[in-house]
């Protein structure tokens, strides 16, 4: 019986898969919510089976509050995936849902002090010939991503208007960055040392 129910989910898990990559999702939200539709899917053996579909979601939900006690952001991403999977995949789209939803408790924001912060880049070294120092500068500076400054082209870097273009980045969306004037120099550097290299 536990081999079918298996066997039924990863099938469904697999038809998921698929609908993202027709969707164009990043493989982090690809993972994220294939995560969650497997804990539910998994978690609907444990309900009743004349219980609705909307009501056996209201019920993981609630149990992800109480018994994992998730946070807020968790359980909207947990909510998302399984209404996506409904909605794309099984084409069913989910009804009304009404489930605990767990609170974001206030908390007080903190940063770390200008100082300590030019200390802590002051103190990033370059690895193995990769300008560690610059991209990390760009991350503090232009509030750049991970994945922003690893896709990053040469001609993305608009110095004349002093402004980075930012391709397909979070939401497969363009958009425009600032470029700091003390990043400029450095910048002018890396792309010398590049163009040496090719």
């Amino acid at each position: 019986m536990k081999n079918q129910r298996e066997k039924n989910i990863e099938e469904l898990i697999e038809r998921g898969r698929k609908w993202m990559a027709l969707q164009g999702k990043p493989l982090t939200t690809e993972r994220q919510y294939l995560h969650y539709v497997r804990r539910f899917l998994w978690f609907t053996f444990t309900q009743p089976r004349e219980l609705s579909s909307e009501k056996k979601f209201e019920n993981w939900l609630t149990h992800l509050v109480l018994d994992h006690d998730v946070a807020e952001s968790t359980q909207g991403v947990a909510f998302n995936a399984v209404c996506w999977f409904y909605k794309c995949v099984l084409n069913r789209p989910m009804q009304a849902v009404d489930a605990l939803r767990a609170s974001k408790p206030a908390r007080v924001r903190t940063a770390l002090p200008v100082q300590d912060v030019l200390r802590l880049l002051d103190d990033v070294r370059d690895v193995s010939g990769y300008p560690t120092r610059l991209v990390t500068r760009m991350f503090y500076s232009c509030g750049m991503r991970l994945c922003d400054a690893v896709n990053l082209r040469v001609k993305d870097i608009v110095f004349a208007r002093r402004e980075i273009i930012i391709r397909g980045g979070k939401g497969k969306k363009d958009r425009v960055i600032g470029l700091p004037a003390d990043l400029i120099e450095p910048l002018q550097r890396q792309l010398i040392v590049a163009h040496q290299k090719f």
